[in-house]
C-alpha cells in the first residue's frame, strides 16, 4: 500500500509571497516562467521529475494510468518554482480563477467547492466542475453538499438537522446524476471520485448507498473521500478506514487530516483494511506559514508531533528567521532564502512554507517506511494501539462510539 500527502493550497497566486533574489517583491514573470510545461523541476523526483517518481512508486496500483511522458532537463539545477517542492497539491473550482497557471507537472487533486456552497453560500454548477477537473486535474472529487451550515454546524441526528443532511444527500446525489454524463474514464487519465459523508456508520451508510446507486466510483483509478469528525481523531479514522474496507474501496483519501499521529493510524489501519492507496491533505504547511510560525525538523524520524517556533521579538528567544538560516534545517525553502539574503522586514511567509511541507512530508515518508516495517509497534509507540483497534473491529451497530482509554493495559499492547 501507498500513501501520498495532497498539499492543500490557500487561494491566492503563490508568487506574491515569494520576493525571488532580485528583491523587488512579488515576480509574476518569474513564476509564470517556472510553470512552464518545458521545464519539470527535479528537486524532489530526480532525474524522473517528481511526478514520474510518484507513478513508479505506485505500480502495479490501477493509479497507474496516470504516467505520461515528461519533459526533463538532466542538466538542469531545480528550478525556482514556488512548487517545485511539492508532490501533489489540491486545489479548489471554487478559487481557481485567483491561479495565473494550474501546475502541470504534479499530481493535481481538484476539490469540487462543494464546502463552499455549504458555508459560504457558493453557486456553483456540478457539470462546469467536472468539466473544469477533467482539463485541469488528475483527480476529482464529485461536488458534494457536506451537511452543514453556514454557522458550521454539522447535521447529526434529529429535528433541522435532519432536513439539512436530507436535503445535502438529495443535491449530492443529484450533482451525481448530472456530472455523470461528461465522465467518460476511457477517454482521459483523468479520474472522479466519490465523497462520503457523515459522522456515524449509519449516516456513512445511507449517503455511500444513495451516491453510489448513481455512480460506484470503482473503477480503475477511482476512490473514496470521507472526513473523519473531529479531523485528527484516531476514533473517527479508525471508523472511515473500517468502513472503507468493508465496502471494497481501493482507493481512499481523508480531507484535512495531516496530523503525524492521525497519518500514521490511517497508513497502519488502511494497510490492514486492504487499501492499496491512501492521501490525505492538509492547508496546514500554509495557514503556520502565513502566522509566520515554523515546524522544527524532528532529530530523530518518524515523530507523531511537531514542536514550532513562532516569530518573537522578545530578547535572546531564537526567531523564526534566525532558526531558517542556522543551518540546522537541510530543505529548500532554508537553503533559498539563505541564498537571497533578503533584508529585515521583507515579506518571507512563502520560503516559511516551502519549510514547512518540507519538513512535513519528510516525517509522512519515514511514517509510511516504518508502517511498512510494523504496522502494530507505530500504533503502539502512538499509546493508542487498544483505543484504535478497538475501533476499527468494533461491530458495525457501535461503530460510532466514541474510544475511551479502558485501562493501563491498553497503553502497553
Amino acid at each position: 500500500m501507498r500513501s501520498l500527502f495532497v498539499c492543500a493550497m490557500q487561494p491566492n497566486d503563490p508568487a506574491k509571497f515569494f520576493p525571488g533574489p532580485n528583491r523587488e517583491g512579488a515576480m509574476r514573470q518569474f513564476f509564470l516562467n517556472a510553470m512552464e510545461p518545458s521545464i519539470v523541476p527535479l528537486w524532489y523526483g530526480g532525474k524522473t521529475g517528481m511526478r514520474q517518481s510518484f507513478l513508479n512508486a505506485l505500480e502495479p496500483s490501477p493509479v497507474g494510468y496516470f504516467n505520461k511522458p515528461l519533459a526533463h532537463r538532466d542538466d538542469e539545477a531545480p528550478q525556482r518554482d514556488p512548487f517545485s517542492v511539492f508532490k501533489a497539491i489540491l486545489i479548489s473550482y471554487h478559487y481557481w480563477d485567483r491561479w495565473p497557471r494550474i501546475p502541470t507537472e504534479r499530481l493535481i487533486v481538484g476539490d469540487s467547492g462543494g464546502f463552499s456552497v455549504a458555508t459560504l453560500g457558493a453557486r456553483i454548477d456540478p457539470e462546469h466542475v467536472i468539466r473544469w477537473q477533467i482539463k485541469n486535474t488528475d483527480i476529482g472529487y464529485m461536488l458534494d453538499i457536506p451537511p452543514y451550515r453556514n454557522s458550521g454546524t454539522s447535521a447529526r441526528a434529529g429535528g433541522r438537522a435532519s432536513d439539512w443532511w436530507a436535503d445535502s444527500l438529495k443535491r449530492s446525489v443529484d450533482n451525481v446524476r448530472r456530472a455523470r454524463q461528461h465522465y467518460d474514464p476511457d477517454s482521459y487519465p483523468f479520474r472522479w471520485w466519490g465523497v462520503c459523508q457523515g459522522e456515524m456508520r449509519e449516516q456513512h451508510e445511507e449517503w455511500y448507498d444513495a451516491i453510489s446507486a448513481e455512480y460506484a466510483f470503482d473503477g480503475p483509478g477511482e476512490g473514496w473521500a470521507m472526513r473523519p469528525h473531529p479531523n485528527n481523531d484516531p476514533g473517527s479514522i479508525a471508523r472511515c478506514v473500517r468502513f472503507a474496507g468493508d465496502k471494497g474501496f481501493k482507493n481512499l483519501h481523508l480531507l484535512q487530516t495531516t496530523g503525524p499521529s492521525a497519518v500514521a493510524i490511517l497508513i497502519a489501519l488502511g494497510k490492514k483494511a486492504g487499501l492499496e492507496f491512501v492521501t490525505y491533505d492538509s492547508e496546514s504547511a500554509a495557514r503556520v506559514a502565513l502566522s509566520r510560525s515554523i515546524l522544527v525538523r524532528p532529530a530523530r524520524l518518524p515523530a507523531y508531533s511537531f514542536k514550532t517556533i513562532t516569530e518573537s521579538s522578545r530578547k535572546g528567544e531564537t526567531t523564526v528567521r534566525d532558526y531558517m538560516l542556522s543551518g540546522r534545517c537541510p530543505c529548500v525553502g532554508c537553503s533559498w532564502l539563505k541564498e537571497d539574503e533578503l533584508p529585515a522586514g521583507v515579506e518571507y511567509s512563502h520560503y516559511i512554507m516551502v519549510h514547512n511541507y518540507c519538513v512535513m512530508q519528510d516525517n509522512f515518508d519515514a511514517i509510511e517506511r516504518a508502517v511498512d516495517n510494523d504496522a502494530d509497534a507505530v500504533l503502539r509507540n502512538l499509546g493508542l494501539y487498544g483505543e484504535v483497534m478497538r475501533a476499527f473491529e468494533a461491530p458495525h451497530r457501535h461503530a460510532h462510539a466514541k474510544i475511551r482509554a479502558r485501562g493501563i493495559l491498553d497503553r502497553i499492547r
